[in-house]
Parts: structure tokens; sequence; C-alpha cells
């Protein structure tokens, strides 16, 4: 999925389950609490990719 149809997905509040263990360790990495995760993959992919390698 190209990423402005991503965001606009996400805009229209469409649900998007997500692994919870992933997000738990965005935001111990200092992402705000009130920061829609997945929008993160389009908005800072490298700190993405740096959970993932963990």
């Amino acid at each position: 999925m190209p990423a402005d149809n991503f965001l606009r997905f996400l805009q229209k509040e469409h649900l998007a389950f997500m692994d919870g263990a992933m997000g738990t360790y965005l935001f111990q990495q200092g992402v705000p609490m009130d920061t829609c995760i997945e929008s993160l993959n389009l908005s800072q992919p490298a700190q993405v990719l740096g959970v993932h390698r963990a």
C-alpha cells in the first residue's frame, strides 16, 4: 500500500491491530504516548527498523 494511502486509512479511524510489544518498546524509547504508532513506519522508519533489529 502506498504511504499516502496508508495515512488516509489511519486518518479515517480504521482499526489497525499491531503487536503490543512493538508499541511498548517505542514508548520506552521516548515516543510520546499520544503518537499514532502505526504512522511511525512512515515518519520514523529508521527507529521502527531499529526495534525490529534489536
